[in-house]
């Protein structure tokens, strides 16, 4: 990956940003907590039109007619939650933990479609310690809201087997769509802040 600086447009190659996020942070968090990140924050954001999907156990997609801007993609605190309390935003600080995590699992990767661009993610060093980068490439492809891909071992096991059938998370109301997707009939809150154990 090419040396650039933050907000740098290079002739070839992607924009590089710093989220000045250390791969040891959060270290206890696993498939879960990132599944319930980009799921129900993506839930709450979305008026309607929330489609998850996946293919086995270790790939997760989700979809929004809603897109976040890149103030709130790679700024803590720049998140779409209101000061009211009424959304809790789509890539709030929760979701930024959770890019860090699939990342730095060996196999996982996740990309961000947004439009006009897709976004992945990766370390580099800074000051002797490896750090998260956000990599952002243009792209041709015409897209209206945001697509998430999760590559992670485990994490369509959390979403399908745990989030969305548990009803101690969330009520999610849910129908099935041709292509296999979970197209959300309702708008639920979903607080899913805090992994329990289970006996």
């Amino acid at each position: 990956m090419p040396e650039l600086t933050n907000n740098q447009t290079p002739e070839k190659g992607p924009r590089k940003y710093s989220l000045n996020l250390s791969p040891r942070y959060a270290a206890n968090w696993t498939a879960w907590e990132v599944a319930r990140e980009f799921v129900c924050n993506a839930i709450d954001a979305a008026e309607d039109g929330m489609k998850i999907g996946g293919d086995g156990a270790d790939y997760l997609t989700v979809e929004t007619p809603t897109h976040p801007n890149f103030a709130e993609l790679f700024m803590i605190g720049e998140g779409t939650k209101t000061a009211g309390g009424k959304t809790i935003g789509q890539f709030g600080e929760g979701a930024k933990i959770a890019a860090l995590v699939a990342t730095r699992v060996a196999g996982a990767s996740i990309t961000i479609h947004v439009p006009g661009h897709t976004i992945r993610f990766g370390f580099e060093e800074i000051m002797g310690s490896q750090c998260l980068h956000a990599y952002v490439d243009p792209s041709d492809v015409e897209r209206e809201g945001c697509l998430v891909e999760l590559r992670m071992p485990g994490v369509g096991r959390a979403t399908f087997g745990r989030i969305l059938s548990d009803r101690a998370i969330s009520m999610l109301e849910t129908t099935p769509s041709p292509d296999g997707a979970c197209s959300l009939t309702t708008r639920p809150r979903c607080w899913a802040r805090s992994r329990r154990r289970r006996s």
